[in-house]
């Protein structure tokens, strides 16, 4: 049970650990732009993305023309 609860820790802490992604020209070897990232960050923005695309999506099918069509079928 004690090793469950050091694993579910270290777990959390590993979510808010700081990472750094550092976008670099590739002739110059000159940095353009750094980011400071953290796994709970890079879920958040991924899982935001996917929410919103799907919304866009199933708001393009309904209200379109064929989204209305297919409705009308379906009742």
């Amino acid at each position: 049970m004690a090793t469950e609860d050091k694993n579910k820790g270290r777990s959390l802490d590993r979510l808010n650990h700081k990472y750094r992604l550092v976008i670099m020209n590739d002739d110059t070897y000159e940095e353009v732009t750094a980011f400071r990232l953290s796994r709970m960050s890079v879920y958040v923005a991924l899982s935001t993305l996917f929410v919103l695309l799907v919304a866009i999506t199933v708001a393009t099918v309904v209200f379109t023309p064929c989204g209305i069509i297919s409705r009308a079928m379906v009742i």
